[in-house]
């Protein structure tokens, strides 16, 4: 019986020493897995920032794009316009043209003349502002893409 009780004890022992070992393996695995989890917190946290500090970066641009797509399409339809004057411009002169051709109007020649150069001027002023704006346009069309 005395042998029976010293190695119930021993047992006891041994079971006790392999506890405390498991204990003290498990404390510094769970020592590992919550520093890990701060750490996996803090840069979820930090992700979370730069998150909201691109998103306000993205609705900003999408706003500036979109205020330079406006301004850019206003152009195009004012371009369209100027277009549309140059057009019947042409079209204005061709008239004269025949009309200083006819017969009929040998008294009203000058004044048609000087009505026909004042149109010529004006077409190749709104001509040359086309141009110019088309170059803008096709600029600012380009830095926008290229964004």
């Amino acid at each position: 019986a005395v042998v029976s009780t010293q190695s119930t004890g021993s047992e006891y022992k041994n079971t006790l020493k392999i506890k405390e070992f498991e204990l003290e393996r498990l404390t510094l695995l769970y020592d590992e897995v919550s520093t890990k989890f701060g750490n996996a917190t803090n840069d979820n946290e930090k992700n979370a920032k730069k998150l909201e500090v691109l998103l306000d970066e993205y609705n900003t641009l999408k706003h500036t794009h979109l205020t330079e797509v406006n301004s850019l399409t206003l152009k195009i339809r004012t371009l369209s316009s100027e277009l549309t004057a140059l057009r019947m411009g042409d079209t204005d002169i061709r008239e004269i043209m025949t009309v200083l051709g006819s017969e009929n109007m040998a008294c009203n020649k000058e004044q048609l003349a000087k009505r026909l150069i004042e149109i010529s001027k004006n077409n190749e002023t709104l001509k040359d502002s086309l141009r110019s704006k088309n170059e803008a346009l096709e600029r600012a069309l380009g830095e926008v893409q290229a964004l």
